[in-house]
């Protein structure tokens, strides 16, 4: 086994992306613009991540605005989270008919283009007050697209309570402060 096939692919900025690096999926932040056209580039570790996880069909992604933020799933994880999901809901309560009209209204397939942009399309830019930087951020198996002051206001939020959070995921109680 050569260096090469030990460490993968050589990601368009000279840097080597690990295999351990694609099976942890998209991890951190990154400041990019949005130019004239609305189009974002995805960040190079990002696309080296669905080259390597998801082949031909990691150029292709769905956008989801929800919240503050536009959710960017590679189609694969939108059809095995996303889409089955709403799909097990009923149509006949109205609650359910909600989500999925929610869903399907407001959300858009998109390609990255050949210099791996996407574009976001012009309403969702101006529903969510995108200006011309944006984070891009990683959810694992599907990024996240942020107006930077929206992002820091959340994580404001999460940070406040995180040990809280945690705990009450994950079982235990939250660290006491020292009195």
């Amino acid at each position: 086994m050569n260096f090469g096939e030990l460490w993968g692919k050589m990601a368009p900025n000279g840097r080597e992306i690990s295999p351990i690096e694609v099976r942890l999926g998209f991890m951190g932040r990154y400041e990019v613009s949005v130019d004239q056209a609305g189009r974002v580039a995805i960040p190079t570790k990002f696309r080296e991540i669905l080259l390597q996880t998801y082949g031909e069909e990691g150029s292709h992604v769905v956008l989801a605005p929800i919240g503050p933020r536009i959710k960017v799933f590679p189609v694969p994880v939108w059809m095995e989270r996303v889409e089955s999901e709403l799909m097990r809901l009923s149509r006949m309560n109205p609650l359910a008919d909600q989500v999925f009209h929610l869903f399907y209204n407001k959300s858009v397939a998109q390609q990255l283009d050949s210099q791996s942009r996407v574009r976001i399309p012009s309403e969702m830019i101006e529903e969510l007050g995108l200006g011309r930087k944006v984070f891009v951020t990683g959810q694992k198996d599907y990024m996240e697209i942020w107006p930077p002051e929206k992002w820091r206001e959340a994580e404001e939020k999460f940070t406040a309570n995180y040990e809280k959070t945690l705990a009450e995921l994950f079982g235990g109680r939250p660290k006491q402060a020292d009195a």
